[in-house]
């Protein structure tokens, strides 16, 4: 199955750098109306975002709380819906003075501060949407209750995982989940009301890019963190004995794990892909198309022992599954399941140690991957930058990607010979390419 793509060009960004005046401390889904108007003048028709799932306090969005839950730290407190918003301006100014927008990092204290204002607000709601409200809690009831249970147990238990909780809340008792709903009323509502304003805004963002021709595309981590509200739920999806990384490449010599526990697929399989069709269909509501993160992990995950020391650890190293074999077949049903239940055109980040079969599945669905300026080159022969008209036909010509370095951080650094690639690293303060942190010690430079 092949679907008809037209040419497009457009921006990646982060929503919490994409700030106006109006932003208390860190972007917001009303800022996106300025990133739209800005598309519609430049001639660009695609705002991919990276992305904002509920990240808890640990601000590590793909290694979220929730595959479904939106991040509170994005909501306008000044668009609250079915509220008397000015009865609040005075807290909201003193919000927005207490959170200064300074052009670096964002000050990560805001979130807490901001869910304070929200229930204050929360407590002030009218009747007026109620109706809407509880329609809303139906038809999300599935991930929407279980993301709520875990939100209020996580106040009671100091932000421990759920997996240090007692017995009873650790393995989800049914008959203490239910006296939950009496006990943690007010703290179950409240988050329910919060999804269901996030919800309002970002579709209202949608709504306004769609009218300017421009198309929202979403970026759906490819896992989710271990202490989550999926994994809690539904701990039979996952495998919890093993942490899902990258192999060993040029870049890390011992692999990379991300600590996240790699899914139980067979399980998956069997209930139909019912975990993720309901993460794509939630998706629509804010997506034109979305970006399969980590593409080739539809084929095979690199894991690693879950819970071993680190030099035991690094040893155990090894793809699931671990036949090369059924690595297409099990890649091709996924992403059948995927493309056959939802309207959002998919876009693959295919990258890092790419199978073979990776590109025969995209090709043979239609699917576009992505092809970075700085790696298009000529590496068996003269190394020479390809030409444009040298990438793949269906794939997203960029110049950097989320968790590369910037354009002009590439430009004046990394590009050309070995030398300047060693001022690079010394500029960053690291003695060679494979020292952990590199990410974080490059940032840390760009900012001094």
């Amino acid at each position: 199955m092949k679907r008809r793509l037209r040419r497009s060009a457009g921006v990646l960004t982060p929503l919490f750098s994409l700030y106006s005046q109006k932003s208390i401390g860190v972007g917001e889904f009303s800022d996106l109306n300025l990133l739209v108007d800005w598309c519609k003048k430049t001639g660009l028709s695609i705002i991919q975002l990276l992305p904002v799932n509920d990240a808890g306090f640990n601000l590590r969005p793909y290694d979220s709380e929730s595959s479904f839950a939106l991040d509170p730290v994005h909501a306008s407190l000044e668009n609250i819906a079915h509220v008397p918003i000015g009865d609040f301006k005075n807290e909201i100014q003193r919000l927005r003075e207490a959170f200064p927008l300074r052009g670096d990092f964002y000050d990560k204290t805001v979130k807490k501060a901001k869910l304070d204002v929200l229930k204050q607000i929360f407590e002030k709601r009218k009747a007026s949407g109620e109706s809407d409200f509880r329609r809303y809690c139906r038809a999300q009831e599935k991930w929407l209750e279980p993301y709520c249970q875990f939100k209020v147990l996580k106040d009671r238990f100091g932000a421990s995982g759920w997996m240090d909780w007692p017995p009873e809340y650790r393995d989800r008792d049914a008959d203490v989940l239910g006296r939950l709903a009496k006990t943690e009323a007010f703290g179950l509502e409240f988050y329910r009301w919060v999804q269901w304003q996030l919800y309002l805004q970002f579709r209202k963002a949608k709504e306004y890019a769609k009218k300017k021709g421009v198309w929202i595309m979403g970026d759906i981590p490819f896992l989710v963190s271990r202490d989550s509200a999926d994994v809690w739920r539904s701990p039979k999806y996952f495998k919890l004995e093993l942490s899902a990384g990258a192999p060993p490449d040029q870049f890390f010599a011992d692999g990379q794990e991300w600590g996240m526990p790699p899914y139980h697929w067979k399980e998956i399989q069997e209930s139909g892909y019912d975990y993720l069709v309901s993460k794509l269909r939630y998706a629509e509501n804010f997506y034109d198309l979305f970006r399969i993160d980590h593409f080739v992990g539809v084929f095979r995950v690199w894991t690693f022992r879950f819970g071993l020391p680190y030099e035991e650890r690094r040893q155990t190293g090894a793809f699931d599954p671990p036949d090369e074999k059924i690595w297409e077949d099990h890649g091709r049903r996924i992403v059948e399941a995927m493309i056959q239940n939802t309207t959002m055109q998919p876009c693959a980040e295919d990258l890092g140690a790419v199978p073979k079969c990776s590109d025969r599945v995209l090709e043979d669905y239609g699917i576009p991957g992505m092809d970075v300026q700085r790696w298009m080159r000529h590496w068996e022969t003269t190394r020479e930058y390809k030409k444009p008209s040298e990438y793949r036909s269906s794939a997203i010509a960029v110049l950097s990607t989320h968790d590369t370095s910037p354009l002009w951080a590439w430009w004046k650094w990394e590009a050309g010979d070995e030398d300047e690639r060693q001022k690079f690293w010394q500029w960053i303060g690291l003695a060679e390419p494979f020292e952990a942190e590199p990410s974080v010690k490059f940032a840390e430079a760009c900012l001094t």
